[in-house]
């Protein structure tokens, strides 16, 4: 801002700096949403792929329960532990039919409903006891990663639901809004021009060349949705000193109510 200039040119200056400031927050606020949206599809990848690995886990048990085992030796099988790992693999011949009867079809459901499946899941384990046995059959860490993933699982389907139930954030009326503020901060400042004093508007012009190059006061699509309104920079040639020392200001209304 040029030295000189009145205060009400500087207040108009700052209702434009803040009509900025509160666009940008705005479209913050659309962005993390988006950025939120792009780690919950990876952390579903994730929640998939141990649930998919706990099956595989649970089926390598149906190999004590094979045939094949018949040639081992009375020291073999012992050495192999195979008889207590054959009532194991009871237990775990029970649990994929009580996980995974119709396979990991559940997971291809949608995050709300995969939610609850997991948890119904998880559920029977604790409910019939089995979670020692399950520990075993799977091992310690991916039962336990199990758990924890079920949980931020949970919470997450809770944000993803309060953010679709939330009002979507509308740019339109911070654009309109912006709009406004640079029309009339431009408005305001050629009215501080004297006369015949070139200099002056000079200074003047440089001030608002940022505005008039980037034309912030109306986009494209402004353009499009109302062709005849005022204060249309776009396609305008950035007028000269000497064009502006006698111009009139324009007249510059508010936005209307919810524009």
């Amino acid at each position: 801002m040029p030295a000189g200039v009145p205060d009400h040119v500087n207040d108009a200056a700052q209702l434009l700096a803040d009509a900025v400031d509160d666009a940008e927050n705005a479209l913050m606020e659309r962005l993390d949403g988006k950025a939120d949206a792009g780690l919950e599809r990876s952390f579903d990848v994730l929640v998939d792929r141990v649930w998919v690995a706990l099956r595989a886990r649970l089926e390598f048990w149906q190999v004590y329960r094979h045939e094949g085992l018949d040639l081992l030796s009375a020291e073999e099988l012992t050495t192999a532990k195979v008889e207590a790992h054959r009532k194991l693999s009871r237990v775990a011949e029970e649990l994929l039919a009580r996980l995974f009867g119709d396979g990991v079809d559940f997971l291809r459901v949608s995050y709300p409903q995969q939610a609850a499946h997991m948890a119904a899941r998880l559920r029977y384990i604790e409910s019939h006891g089995l979670q020692a046995e399950f520990v075993e059959l799977v091992g310690a860490a991916p039962a336990s990663l199990a758990q924890v993933c079920q949980r931020r699982y949970e919470a997450m389907v809770a944000a993803r639901t309060a953010r679709d139930n939330a009002v979507s954030v509308n740019l339109r009326p911070l654009r309109a809004k912006i709009r406004w503020a640079a029309e009339n901060y431009a408005s305001l400042l050629i009215s501080t021009l004297p006369k015949g004093d070139a200099e002056w508007s000079e200074t003047v012009l440089a001030a608002l060349q940022p505005m008039l190059a980037n034309d912030t006061t109306r986009s494209k699509t402004d353009a499009e949705e109302a062709p005849d309104a005022g204060g249309d920079l776009e396609g305008v040639e950035t007028p000269a000193a000497g064009d502006l020392v006698d111009s009139e200001p324009p007249p510059v209304n508010p936005p209307a109510e919810g524009e």
